[in-house]
């Protein structure tokens, strides 16, 4: 009986959150506005670009590889809805600053940029006693200067016009780092805390911030990542999903229309987490459903609804657990490096 009244107070507070989330939405289009995507010509960003394009949405998508950029560009032209979309790429390394800001001003100048979204990014996993510095350098001028120069680039432009909005894509990485990502951590937990001192300082000026945590997902990058992934960490990421770039942009593009800051992910008990654990001094997101879903967490952890830590403690207890196993795996490396000294 407990169970069942459980499911039906579960269903009832999503279908609540969700008809919040839906009259948040209502009105809003990207049709007529211009997109600029880093990192667009292939994974969640090229994902991103066609499920913009579907909206109407002018876009411009930015990488390094000239043939790859035509052949997204050539495929975001077939799916596009009005014959007036202008659909384009620019050659830049997003970890060149004056190549970025050129690039910026010039895609401004052709139609001013409404939406950043900074997606460029890798991960060379491995291990921490094995990877040089230059290992760290190479992440961070990727992954955290990629964005802050695409950033400090448009954010001016955006500044003057008193509107704009930037969609930072960090990583779920920030929620539960572990064992094979010494180097790509801390470029994303950047990424996170640049996102959240730009949301305050950017707000008056009419300048959205958003940031997204994309889980494991299929793309060219992730195919990359997996073939220096210690095997360790590969047994640890075997506890979770990977989805498919399509549903990561998807909920990306839907967040983005409801004007979140913490963009949710296609992964349910991710979202929770995040929005219990990590939120900080920040805007919490999907307060409602938390607030509705408080007696559910409660009876999960046997304690008394109304306890302040009553929703962080059931998702602390799974991060409990999770750490326990990445401990594990790594106690198991260190007793292979052990046998092999």
């Amino acid at each position: 009986m407990a169970a069942v009244m459980c499911i039906s107070f579960l269903l009832v507070a999503i279908a609540i959150q969700s008809l919040l989330r839906s009259a948040r939405k209502s009105g809003k289009t990207f049709k007529g506005t211009h997109v600029v995507i880093t990192g667009g010509s292939t994974g969640i960003g090229r994902s991103l670009a066609e499920a913009f394009v579907k909206t109407g949405a002018h876009v411009t998508i930015m990488a390094r590889t000239i043939p790859k950029l035509q052949a997204a560009v050539k495929e975001l032209k077939t799916v596009s809805v009005d014959s007036s979309q202008k659909i384009g790429f620019i050659s830049v390394d997003v970890t060149d600053a004056k190549g970025v800001k050129r690039a910026i001003s010039t895609c401004d100048k052709e139609l001013p940029i409404t939406y950043l979204v900074t997606s460029a990014g890798q991960a060379w996993p491995g291990y921490f006693l094995e990877q040089d510095v230059k290992t760290f350098q190479k992440h961070m001028d990727l992954n955290y200067y990629g964005t802050l120069h695409a950033i400090k680039a448009v954010a001016p432009l955006m500044t003057n016009r008193r509107e704009g909005h930037i969609v930072m894509i960090s990583s779920a990485i920030t929620l539960a780092a572990f064992l094979g990502y010494a180097a790509y951590a801390p470029s994303k937990f950047a990424v996170r805390a640049l996102a959240d001192v730009l949301r305050n300082e950017l707000q008056p000026f009419g300048v959205k911030i958003s940031i997204a945590y994309p889980p494991d997902t299929k793309s060219p990058g992730f195919d990359n990542e997996n073939k220096s992934k210690p095997k360790e960490c590969k047994s640890i990421y075997a506890l979770s999903d990977t989805y498919e770039s399509e549903q990561v942009a998807d909920a990306i593009l839907d967040g983005i229309m409801a004007g979140e800051y913490h963009i949710g992910s296609p992964d349910f008990i991710q979202n929770r987490m995040i929005n219990s654990l990590t939120v900080g001094a920040s805007p919490r997101q999907d307060w409602v459903l938390d607030l509705l879903l408080s007696p559910i967490w409660a009876l999960i952890a046997g304690i008394h609804v109304g306890e302040e830590s009553s929703v962080s403690h059931v998702f602390r207890c799974y991060i409990e657990g999770f750490r326990m196993y990445a401990d594990y795996q790594a106690s198991k490396y260190a007793s292979r490096l052990k046998k092999s000294s």
